[in-house]
């Protein structure tokens, strides 16, 4: 791990995740938080650590930063859910990469 945060572990990360209703709108709202949460993940995997290597690629190498990972993506919080006329689902998750960067220091 690089001694001093990257910039991107000061900057707040909103994801938005959708799906279409179909069947129940819990079921619908599962799914849409469901991308939501494949989209924080690549792009957090896609954040550099240092100039030669990504969140991605060290949480490929290492078992730690992999675990660290997947709690950073377990733990964002919903803030937000819109059912929309167009018969959609919609999920909003905040994260904030501090959280991430003091597990991946510890």
């Amino acid at each position: 791990m690089p001694s001093a945060s990257p910039a991107w572990a000061t900057e707040s990360i909103n994801i938005e995740g959708a799906a279409p209703i179909i069947g129940t709108k819990l079921r619908s709202a599962v799914r849409a938080e469901t991308d939501a949460r494949a989209k924080l993940r690549q792009r957090i995997e896609s954040l550099k650590l240092d100039k030669d290597l990504t969140v991605g690629e060290a949480a490929a190498k290492d078992h730690r930063v992999h675990d660290a990972l997947y709690r950073f993506v377990k733990q964002a919080r919903i803030y937000k859910t819109e059912y929309r006329a167009d018969n959609n689902v919609v999920v909003y998750l905040s994260a904030d990469p501090r959280d991430l960067w003091e597990d991946l220091r510890r």
